[in-house]
């Protein structure tokens, strides 16, 4: 979906990740916890709430990191792309799709 979505789905909750680019280097994370209605009135929810988005964060601020020295390599005068491997030919068709939508 457009702009950029993701989610991750257990057996307890689902988290949706919402990124929406702010500008031609960044871009602005939403992070949506969804749990059923019962969910909430459990013992601990709370808690283990926080305990969920403690690591969710955690790994977020990872990648985050590993992004953005991504983002410094391709800037680099050395820096060339290359080919897409072949498991990311869905990358391809995705943005060949989203061309003929935007240009339409």
């Amino acid at each position: 979906l457009f702009p950029l979505f993701g989610i991750v789905v257990g057996p307890e909750s689902a988290l949706w990740f919402e990124w929406t680019p702010t500008g031609p280097e960044r871009h602005r994370t939403v992070i949506h916890v969804l749990v059923p209605p019962a969910s909430r009135a459990a013992p601990g929810f709370e808690q283990g709430l926080e305990v969920l988005m403690h690591g969710v964060r955690a790994v977020q601020a990872e990648d985050a990191a590993a992004n953005a020295a991504v983002q410094v390599t391709a800037r680099s005068p050395f820096a060339s792309s290359g080919p897409l491997a072949p498991i990311e030919s869905t990358l391809l068709q995705f943005q060949r799709y989203l061309a003929r939508r935007l240009t339409a």
